[in-house]
């Protein structure tokens, strides 16, 4: 039987709004003792609904060649399910040791909540014999694997520190301060692009 393994990941992991997200979906057919090819495989992405995908980035390298999708051996096929998110990708037969990465990139919506994780499952679809698509029949073995990755809004960070020079004691220093001593606290505020409902600094 084909030894196909899948793999998903993710560039980068903590984004903005308005970013570039870029995915990257490997599968391959490792050499086995018993090996063999895999048929009619599909892998199908949805993107989540504030990562909006770029359908003009989805490229396709064979064993690390550029290949066009020549709608044979490699197809395409984008808004599915009437989803501009989903796509799905069809390789005819995945030889022995070969191995397929599928590029794509989504833009990060900027409705985007800070702090919010979007996880994203991609999944694989193969037949043990050729087959006319990949769905299960009487004759071979369907396999179906998935792998998953998520990107997170980045969030809100604060800092706050005592400004230099600030201080009125000579003879104090940093935080070292004397009773009645008069010091200057400065709070640094970095608030991502993005949606933040019901912001509230407090300083105690």
């Amino acid at each position: 039987e084909p030894r196909v393994s899948l793999d998903k990941s993710v560039s980068p992991s903590v984004v903005d709004a308005g970013g570039d997200v870029n995915y990257s979906v490997l599968v391959t057919n490792d050499r086995g003792i018993r090996d063999s090819r895999a048929f009619d495989v599909t892998v199908s992405d949805v993107l989540d609904p504030d990562l909006p995908l770029d359908t003009g980035s989805i490229t396709l390298l064979v064993n690390g060649t550029p290949t066009a999708f020549d709608g044979v051996n490699y197809a395409l096929s984008t808004n599915v399910g009437s989803n501009p998110n989903a796509f799905d990708v069809f390789i005819d037969v995945l030889d022995i040791r070969d191995e397929v990465e599928i590029r794509y990139t989504a833009e990060v919506d900027s409705t985007i909540v800070a702090g919010q994780t979007l996880p994203n499952t991609a999944t694989l679809v193969y037949d043990t014999t050729p087959e006319d698509d990949s769905a299960a029949d009487n004759d071979d073995r369907e396999f179906t694997l998935t792998a998953t990755e998520e990107v997170t809004a980045r969030s809100p960070e604060i800092d706050k520190f005592i400004l230099a020079g600030s201080t009125t004691f000579d003879e104090t220093s940093g935080s070292d301060l004397g009773i009645g001593e008069v010091v200057t606290y400065e709070i640094v505020l970095v608030v991502p692009e993005g949606s933040i409902e019901d912001f509230v600094l407090v300083d105690t």
